[in-house]
């Protein structure tokens, strides 16, 4: 059994369709001149009619209210001596939707606060200003009230227990689509700061005033289980450990198996340890140490099998198929330009793949340590290469069974590098590395809310939404489900929210609605 077997595949389907015309009204278009026409618009103001972009806010808040969010916060955090008129539970959603409905910082809540519907759906008609929200980040500090992060930070962890629970127990179907195999990655990524002032900053190992957040994500769900704001200077792997004996219980809730992945930054023996401790499986690159190259280059040439990466090996599958047709390639100018100029160039010809048993540390007990031999090719111009053949090993320690082949657990490994996508949302659709106040615990506390706030767009694709959402980008989201126009009417004491039956994905949100509703 393979690795692949184990690998939950949430292609888009059905929510792809197409948006084109039908085929029965493709052949009506006959020429008749421009389609679009232009014509002259009139403009006017009305204010009877209470309506918003923001519609898919509603499935938001019928997430919020079903897990009782707001109880939970007001429970367990306690920043505010007075609640004039807001309450911590009020700050948090007010945040929360402004990411949601893809606010880039937090002076965009003034859109939110100024929309007559989104009120209507909040059942107020105030909404905290991006001052006073300022002002409730600066509040999480460890002198003026101790012990306030670490409550945030519990009362996110509880919501997503919560929501695992939910749906292991209640969404059948969808568990058995993402296997029983959990998949933690482990990341971290350097934010240049703008700001002088900036508290618990520090200069990188790039010479960049900076932070150097640690991100810890579930790979099946989407999921953001932690994430640590640390000075610019920190290691990559600086306080992995403590987070991984904290939340590897509780993925192992939801997947009976988990595996850790991570880069070469984090091949650290206590790392392997813990991931043994919790009987939980790990698999990660590794440092290119001396004494590993060696054991690699003394791999006898029989146990050296051909490999291609998967990229190749689809390749290959589709051109097996009968209704194949080869495209042609274009020029690879980039190439071509490079010989022009004489620039030296690497490529890679061959790749094999092997296997042997060794100790990472004198100190550990031995597991399998995968090597990847490619073959480079080294280009100076369109008449000089290389005379020698020059080969570069990539190495993989892991624990995994047997029923993991070397290649599988190369796929592993490789497949952790999606965890990259999410960094860069977090950066450009997401803003948590924003970092909006001066204060560290401050910017630690957005960085939580900002979890929140995406956790929820995944939460909804695990319990209500098609599940290939979860896997859908931040933009593509926004303008399926939540950038909707819609209509917020008072009728019968009760809040009704119109959609308009010509949106693409109104049935889905009408569903989600309903699954989520009492």
């Amino acid at each position: 059994m393979t690795a692949r077997q184990y690998t939950p595949k949430l292609a888009a389907s059905h929510v792809s369709s197409g948006t084109a015309a039908t085929r029965s009204e493709a052949g009506t278009n006959v020429d008749q001149g421009r389609r679009l026409q232009v014509p002259k618009l009139h403009t006017e103001i009305d204010d009877r009619i209470p309506a918003t972009v923001h519609g898919g806010i509603s499935l938001c808040l019928v997430l919020w209210r079903k897990l009782k969010i707001s109880e939970l916060i007001d429970e367990r955090v306690q920043v505010l001596r007075r609640h004039r008129p807001y309450h911590e539970s009020d700050h948090v959603l007010a945040h929360v939707l402004n990411l949601f409905a893809g606010g880039s910082c937090i002076h965009d809540q003034k859109s939110l606060q100024q929309d007559g519907a989104v009120l209507r759906m909040l059942g107020t008609d105030r909404f905290p200003d991006p001052t006073t929200s300022g002002d409730f980040l600066r509040r999480f500090d460890d002198e003026l009230n101790p012990g306030a992060l670490d409550a945030l930070r519990s009362a996110v962890n509880s919501v997503q227990d919560a929501v695992w629970s939910e749906f292991d127990r209640r969404r059948r179907r969808r568990r058995r689509r993402l296997g029983s195999w959990g998949r933690v990655d482990l990341d971290s990524h350097i934010i240049e700061l703008c700001g002088n002032q900036r508290e618990g900053a520090d200069f990188s190992y790039t010479k960049k005033w900076s932070y150097h957040p640690l991100l810890v994500t579930l790979a099946n769900t989407g999921d953001i289980v932690a994430v640590r704001n640390r000075t610019g200077n920190a290691p990559s792997a600086e306080g992995v450990e403590d987070l991984l004996e904290t939340h590897l219980p509780r993925v192992k809730q939801l997947f009976s198996k988990v595996v850790v992945r991570g880069d070469s930054a984090f091949d650290r023996r206590s790392i392997r340890q813990i991931c043994r401790e919790h009987h939980a499986y790990f698999a990660h690159s590794v440092r290119r140490l001396p004494d590993r190259v060696d054991a690699a280059e003394a791999i006898a040439e029989d146990d050296w099998q051909e490999w291609k990466p998967p990229k190749a090996r689809r390749a290959e599958k589709s051109a097996r198929k009968r209704s194949f047709r080869p495209r042609r390639k274009g020029t690879d100018r980039r190439r071509q330009q490079a010989l022009n100029r004489n620039y030296k160039t690497i490529s890679k010809d061959t790749q094999w793949i092997a296997e042997v048993q060794r100790r990472p540390t004198d100190n550990e007990p031995p597991c399998r340590m995968i090597v990847i031999r490619e073959k480079h090719n080294e280009t100076w111009s369109q008449y000089q290469t290389s005379y020698f053949d020059f080969f570069v090993y990539r190495i993989v320690f892991t624990n995994l069974p047997d029923s993991f082949t070397a290649s599988d657990v190369v796929d592993e490994v490789y497949h952790r590098c999606d965890q990259e996508n999410i960094i860069e949302q977090l950066k450009n659709e997401l803003p948590m590395w924003r970092m909006p106040v001066r204060e560290a615990t401050g910017n630690a506390a957005w960085a939580e809310l900002a979890r929140l706030a995406w956790n929820i767009s995944k939460w909804l694709g695990l319990l209500a939404l098609p599940l290939e959402t979860v896997r859908w980008e931040c933009k593509r989201f926004r303008r399926a489900y939540v950038q909707v126009a819609v209509e917020v009417v008072r009728r019968s004491r009760q809040t009704w929210v119109r959609f308009n039956p010509t949106h693409r994905f109104v049935k889905e949100i009408r569903v989600a609605h309903n699954r989520l509703g009492p």
